[in-house]
């Protein structure tokens, strides 16, 4: 994080931040509906969120490649070498024909 000139100066540390945002993402929950839980006492105030994400003096792409290199490279060392290695991301759609009047759920016509 700090060849990525991402550190905060005083409270918690920015790698605690991150790691509850990164938390959040992969439980699928929001940061609203956390502070709104009855898990709240566990989580700082939402602005020390929303000042660590709108950090214009982050390099927030150079975190994003330095992160990838790294969970590459440990993707290396649980292969052997003689199998080839390939990344495969998919980023087709899930069908949901009966979801017209659910937010953010719709027909999706891909070709």
């Amino acid at each position: 994080m700090r060849k990525s000139n991402i550190k905060k100066s005083c409270g918690i540390s920015a790698y605690d931040v991150f790691q509850f945002l990164l938390l959040l993402v992969f439980q699928g929950k929001n940061l609203f509906r956390f502070l709104n839980s009855k898990h709240k006492d566990q989580a700082v105030s939402k602005n020390t969120y929303y000042r660590f994400l709108n950090e214009t003096s982050y390099n927030w792409s150079r975190f994003l490649l330095l992160l990838a290199v790294k969970v590459t490279t440990a993707f290396d060392k649980l292969t052997r070498p003689e199998r080839v290695q390939v990344l495969i991301l998919d980023d087709s759609v899930i069908k949901r024909n009966r979801s017209k009047s659910v937010e953010l759920l719709a027909r999706v016509y891909d070709t």
